[in-house]
């Protein structure tokens, strides 16, 4: 019995260690659990918040383009002075007053000290009552007896050893000459521009005559400079009132009553030649006129108020047209001042009242106070800023914050009317060669593009990749697929930009030497594997050979390249007989197509080259994972491979499909690489597969890297990859609705 106990001890010893063997294990497994599942929810949780910080930082980066205008007063300083003319310096620091007795004054705004410069050597009795400013910051003062004072304005800048920075004003130049005015003739208004060839100035009398002087320099190889002065004159329309010369001498602006009409004046005669004239859009006398920054846009402001711009658009017979109506001043509009910088400008009415509008998107930005009657207004050189000064000679600068006056929803996603087009359209065009350039940040094209270029690159790789997913899943050969599914998916591996390099380097002028052959290629294609299969199958069931299933690619093959070959010799043949040899040549003398080189086919066939490994894979493993009992069961009763595998294995593969075809749009849609040096990039809404795209991708890689770190460009970008996330999530999240329906649908399967 003894020895018994001693057995059955040792029995529970080793059944206890096994206890406690598996406890321990049981443990270990649960631990191992327990940290998988928290390293897997802190990685997702981490995924989240990467996503979220991305999308803070673009929407930070993107926000300020939408923020409200401001404007504060930044300095007040009481003068003596009665103003005539105010003008300021880049700076906003010193300030140039010209009074009614012809005495040019500094006035410093930070340190309030008044200081005359010069004197305009006016006879007694005579008064200056009219000015003009060019471009250059030249000043002419045109006194009651006809007598024409030329005055640059200058701001030399200097710097102390302390690196403080001194600014002061100078009137440079003792120009002068007459304007021969009858004695009894009242001069209405005074105009004056920077010409090629010097400086011209247009005096409008009471009698309606135009008198145009213009002041010659001509610049000698030794020797000073030799001017010559050139006055003609013409008869105005009945009833001017107002004149303007642009900025360059080219264009006269005279608006008589109710009626604005634009001239050109012709540099050989030097008389004005009508351009084109409105008198409908007016229910108002014009009070004042200004162009805009670059000429082509006219500002007119009404005795009831109303601010108008105009602008002449290039068709036959050219029209000066209405664009846009501002938002209503108060009291008739008697000045406009258009900024230097960008194409703001501001209306002064005769209350005092001023407001800073933009002339591209339409929108009046900022409004000031009525000040009084008298109340001089003028834009600082640099567009961040705004001087006036009252009647009684008390002088104010404020600060304009609108870095960004340009945007709207409309320039966004809208049709603008932009200067020298026919009619209101959808632009991305962001920089130009010239200072005057007006800038076009539409992201419609770039949206549109990219849908396009997901579209056709879709329609090139759906297709292929499904019809090869469930090839390969149901009916090739084991050891066929072994090598081709890998095969296939190594192609994934291939980095964008090599696809894209080899599209744009070799494919797209292939493809411009064989278009008309590329559109026979489908239809020729099918036609011959139709006519291979057939004769295959006769010959099958008539020798009665032995072949073994799956390996149809190897026929198959063969016949793709008697496609290739028989399509591209068709085209060639084609080409000569009925085109002269040049089927793109042909398409635009035939139907105005024009053919890029880099067009959408091209993209369309890269981009789905890249594509198309991920939706074949993801497929493939979809329609490979069905339950083999539900083919199996098929197959039992009775159905055919073919019937199995449509009726029974693609339903229930239905939901992966799926998103394999949308992880696949998603790719597309954001593609860069291929896109960029694929296409022409041209931002251009046009459906045609001839023409090439610009995606919203591509542009932010190409723009990027020029576009000044806070300024409108910039943050543009950051809101079109703001864009584009919002694309990518609603594509995912309404994908992701529509499989779980799918799976909802085939489960019970």
């Amino acid at each position: 019995m003894a020895g018994v106990q001693v057995h059955t001890s040792g029995q529970k010893s080793r059944g206890n260690s096994f206890a406690l063997s598996a406890s321990k294990a049981y443990g270990k497994r649960a631990f191992l659990n327990l940290s998988a599942g928290i390293i897997v929810r802190l990685g997702g949780a981490l995924v989240i918040l990467s996503v979220l910080a991305i999308m803070l930082v673009i929407l930070i980066e993107a926000l300020p383009l939408f923020y409200a205008p401001e404007i504060k007063l930044e300095r007040s300083v009481k003068t003596d002075i009665s103003p005539l003319a105010v003008s300021i310096d880049e700076y906003r620091e010193v300030a140039t007053l010209l009074d009614r007795e012809g005495n040019f004054f500094s006035v410093n705004l930070k340190s309030q000290d008044t200081e005359k410069i010069t004197d305009l050597p006016v006879a007694a009795g005579e008064k200056t009552f009219k000015t003009a400013k060019t471009k250059d910051n030249t000043v002419f003062v045109l006194t009651s007896a006809g007598k024409v004072f030329q005055r640059k304005l200058l701001y030399p800048v200097e710097y102390d050893t302390d690196n403080t920075r001194r600014i002061r004003a100078e009137i440079s130049g003792e120009t002068s000459f007459n304007i021969n005015l009858p004695p009894t003739s009242e001069v209405l208004d005074f105009s004056a521009a920077k010409s090629p060839s010097g400086y011209l100035t247009a005096t409008l009398l009471g009698d309606g005559r135009i008198v145009l002087t213009e002041r010659r320099i001509k610049k000698a190889l030794m020797g000073p400079a030799k001017v010559e002065v050139h006055s003609k004159e013409f008869k105005g329309p009945v009833g001017a009132e107002k004149i303007l010369l642009d900025s360059n001498g080219k264009k006269l602006a005279i608006a008589a009553g109710k009626e604005l009409a634009l001239y050109r004046l012709s540099r050989s005669s030097g008389l004005p030649e009508l351009l084109a004239k409105n008198s409908s859009d007016l229910q108002s006398k014009i009070t004042s006129l200004g162009f805009v920054l670059g000429d082509q846009t006219l500002v007119a402001g009404l005795k009831d108020g109303r601010v108008l711009t105009f602008m002449l658009i290039p068709t036959e017979p050219k029209t000066l047209k209405k664009i846009y109506e501002f938002k209503k001043h108060s009291a008739r509009v008697i000045g406009v001042q258009a900024s230097r910088r960008n194409k703001a400008f501001l209306t002064v009415d005769s209350n005092g009242e001023a407001a800073v509008h933009y002339a591209t998107t339409g929108k009046t930005r900022l409004k000031l106070a009525a000040s009084g009657a008298g109340t001089l207004y003028t834009f600082a050189p640099k567009g961040n800023g705004v001087v006036s000064v009252q009647a009684d000679g008390t002088l104010k600068s404020y600060l304009v914050n609108d870095p960004h006056p340009e945007i709207s929803l409309n320039t966004l996603f809208g049709r603008v009317w932009y200067e020298g087009y026919s009619e209101p359209a959808m632009v991305w065009q962001s920089t130009g060669g010239i200072d005057e350039f007006e800038s076009k940040f539409s992201l419609t094209p770039l949206i549109f593009g990219t849908l396009k270029g997901a579209f056709y690159a879709l329609l090139f790789a759906v297709p292929l990749a499904l019809l090869a997913a469930f090839y390969t899943s149901q009916f090739m050969s084991p050891a066929l697929k072994g090598i081709i599914k890998p095969s296939v998916e190594l192609m994934a591996a291939l980095p964008s930009v090599v696809i894209g390099f080899i599209a744009g380097l070799w494919f797209a002028p292939y493809i411009e030497d064989k278009l008309l052959g590329v559109f026979l290629l489908p239809p020729t294609l099918v036609m011959v594997v139709l006519v291979v299969s057939f004769i295959y199958i006769f010959l099958r069931d008539r020798i009665r050979f032995q072949s073994t299933t799956g390996i149809e690619l190897f026929i198959v093959i063969p016949a793709v390249i008697l496609s290739c070959y028989l399509a591209f010799l068709f085209a060639d043949l084609l080409e000569h007989v009925f085109m002269a040899g040049d089927f793109s040549q042909w398409l635009y003398t035939r139907f105005n197509i024009h053919v890029d080189q880099r067009n959408s086919v091209v993209a369309g066939v890269a981009v789905g080259f890249a594509v198309l490994p991920i939706i074949f894979t993801i497929s493939e493993d979809c329609l490979s994972s069905v339950p083999r009992h539900l083919t199996a069961g098929a197959l039992a009763l009775g159905a055919t491979r073919w019937q199995t595998a449509l009726k029974v294995v693609l339903p229930v593969a239905v939901p992966g499909i799926f998103s394999a075809v949308m992880i696949g749009v998603g790719r597309a849609v954001g593609e860069t690489m291929i896109v960029l040096m694929a296409t022409g990039n041209t931002p251009i809404m046009d459906w045609s597969i001839f023409n090439g795209f610009r995606a919203l991708s591509a542009n932010i890689a190409v723009e990027l890297p020029e576009a000044p770190q806070g300024g409108t460009l910039y943050r543009v970008l950051f809101l079109s990859a703001l864009v584009l996330f919002v694309m990518t999530f609603i594509l995912n999240t309404a994908s992701e609705f529509v499989r779980s329906r799918l799976k909802r649908k085939y489960k019970e399967l």
